[in-house]
C-alpha cells in the first residue's frame, strides 16, 4: 500500500469521524439526555439497515470492477448501483411505515428516515466506487464539501432553535449536494448507457448474501446494548452507553482507512493468481493497521476523562469506564476480524466469515441481555470482550489453516511497522519543509 494513499485514506476517515463525532458532541451538549438516547437508537436503526445495504453490494462492487475489462465492469457497476437503490427504497419504505404506525417511541424520527437514508445510499456507493479505483483524494474533496454544507445547516438549526429531528433532513441535504459534485469522478453516464444484463447480479448474489448476513448479525450484536439499555435501564443509560461506544470510532479511523486499501490489493492478487503476494500483503497490511490503531487507542484511553468532560459535560463522566473498555476492544481485536473477513472474501469463501460472525453475534446478544440485566450498564462492553476473545481464537485457527498465517507472526511485525510509519512521516515532513535562507 502506497504511503500517500494511506495518508489520504486516513484523512477521509478522519473527516467522516469528525462529522459523526461532532454531531454527537452537539447533541450531548445542546439537547437533553433523553433526546441523545433517542438519537443513538435512531442511528442504531440506520446502522443495521444501511450496513445491510452496503454489505450486500460492496464486496461485489470491488470484485466486479478491479482488474475487469471496461464492458464487463460497466455491467457489474450498473447492476450494483441499481441493487443499491432498490434495497434502500425497500428499507426506507419499511421504516417509514413503522414510523407512521407509531410502533416505537422514536416514531417521529422514523418517518424522516428516508430523507437521510436515500441520498446517503448513493453517497456511500460513490465512496465505495472511488475506493475500488483508489481515488482517495476525490473522496476527501467530496467529504470536505459534505461537512461544510452540514456545518452551515447545523449552525442554522441551532440558531433557530429547531428540534433535533431536523438534523436528519439536514444531513440528507448535505449528502445530496455533495453527490452532484461527485459526477466529476464517477462515470454515471457510461454506467447508465450500458445495456442491462441479469448476469451482473450473479456476483452480487455470490458475495452479497453472505456479506449481508454477516453485517446484520455483527451490527445487531454491537448495537444490541443500545436497544436493550433503553428498555432495561432507560434513555439516560442509552445516552451514556452510546457516548462511550462512539469513541471507538476514533480507533476505527486508522483501521478502516487501511482496511479500505487492503481489500482491493488482496482482490487484485487473488484475481491474478498471486496467492503468495496476497498472503504477504495481508501480513504486512494487518501489522501496519495494528501499529496505527495501537498508537491512537493509547492516546484516547489516556485522554478519555478530559475529552468527555470538555465535549459532553460532567453528566457524561460515567461513560469514561465504558469508553476505555470499548476502545481497548476496538484497538486490538477489531483489526484482526476485519482483515480476516477481507482475506476470506477475496479468496472466494465469504461463507466462512459469515458463519464466524453469526456465531459470535449470537453469543454477544445473549451475553449482553444476561449481563445488562444482572450487573447493569457495564455488562454491554464486558459481553463484547468475552465474545471477541472467543472469535479471535476461532479466526486465528482458520487463517492458519487457509493461508498458513499465524497471528503471532503478525504481532512480531507491528513494532517494525510503527517505526516505518514514523520514518515515512519524517521523510514527508523533511520533503515539504521550507529551505533555510
Amino acid at each position: 500500500m502506497r504511503f500517500n494513499k494511506t495518508i489520504w485514506s486516513l484523512l477521509n476517515n478522519g473527516l467522516e469521524f469528525v462529522m459523526g463525532f461532532g454531531i454527537i458532541a452537539i447533541i450531548t451538549r445542546f439537547f437533553p439526555q433523553e433526546d441523545a438516547g433517542k438519537w443513538f437508537i435512531f442511528m442504531s436503526v440506520f446502522s443495521i439497515a444501511g450496513g445491510m445495504r452496503d454489505a450486500f453490494v460492496q464486496s461485489a462492487l470491488v470484485k466486479g470492477s478491479v482488474g475487469m475489462e471496461e464492458s464487463k465492469e460497466n455491467e457489474n457497476l450498473k447492476a450494483n448501483l441499481t441493487t443499491t437503490l432498490t434495497l434502500e427504497l425497500i428499507f426506507s419504505s419499511i421504516i417509514l411505515t413503522l414510523g407512521l404506525l407509531k410502533v416505537s417511541s422514536i416514531h417521529t424520527w422514523l418517518v424522516l428516515y428516508p430523507l437521510y437514508a436515500i441520498p446517503n445510499s448513493i453517497f456511500r456507493w460513490v465512496t465505495f466506487y472511488l475506493r475500488s479505483k483508489l481515488l482517495i483524494s476525490a473522496i476527501f474533496i467530496i467529504n470536505v464539501l459534505n461537512i461544510a454544507i452540514l456545518t452551515l445547516l447545523i449552525i442554522g438549526l441551532l440558531s433557530g432553535g429547531y428540534p433535533i429531528t431536523y438534523l436528519i433532513a439536514a444531513w440528507g441535504l448535505a449528502n445530496t449536494v455533495a453527490l452532484f459534485f461527485s459526477i466529476k469522478y464517477v462515470p454515471f453516464k457510461r454506467i447508465m448507457d450500458t445495456k442491462w444484463k441479469a448476469e451482473g447480479l450473479n456476483l452480487i448474489g455470490k458475495y452479497g448474501l453472505y456479506a449481508t448476513l454477516r453485517e446484520l448479525t455483527a451490527t445487531l450484536s454491537t448495537r444490541i446494548g443500545i436497544f436493550l439499555s433503553g428498555s432495561l435501564l432507560g434513555l439516560h443509560s442509552t445516552a451514556l452507553l452510546g457516548t462511550g461506544q462512539r469513541y471507538t470510532q476514533i480507533v476505527f479511523i486508522p483501521n478502516n482507512s487501511l482496511q479500505a486499501l487492503l481489500f482491493p490489493d488482496l482482490v487484485k492478487h487473488v484475481n491474478t493468481g498471486k496467492m503468495e503476494e496476497a498472503k504477504q500483503t495481508l501480513q504486512l497490511g494487518l501489522a501496519r493497521i495494528l501499529g496505527f490503531v495501537f498508537i491512537v487507542g493509547t492516546i484516547i484511553i489516556c485522554l478519555s476523562y478530559p475529552l468527555v468532560m470538555i465535549l459532553h459535560g460532567e453528566k457524561y463522566l460515567m461513560a469514561v469506564p465504558i469508553l476505555i473498555f470499548y476502545v481497548f476492544i476496538g484497538s486490538f481485536f477489531t483489526p484482526f476480524g476485519t482483515a480476516f473477513g477481507s482475506y476470506i472474501t477475496a479468496i472466494g469463501k465469504p461463507q466462512i466469515s459469515s458463519k464466524i460472525v453469526f456465531i459470535n453475534s449470537m453469543i454477544n446478544i445473549l451475553l449482553t441481555w444476561v449481563l445488562l440485566s444482572s450487573i447493569g450498564l457495564f455488562g454491554a462492553p464486558l459481553s463484547l470482550l468475552i465474545t471477541e476473545v472467543f472469535g479471535f481464537i476461532m479466526i486465528g485457527r482458520i487463517l492458519k489453516k487457509e493461508a498458513g498465517i499465524r497471528f503471532s507472526t503478525i504481532l512480531i511485525m507491528v513494532p517494525g511497522q510503527i517505526k516505518e510509519g514514523f520514518l515515512s512521516l519524517n521523510k514527508l515532513f523533511l520533503k515539504h519543509k521550507p529551505a533555510m535562507t
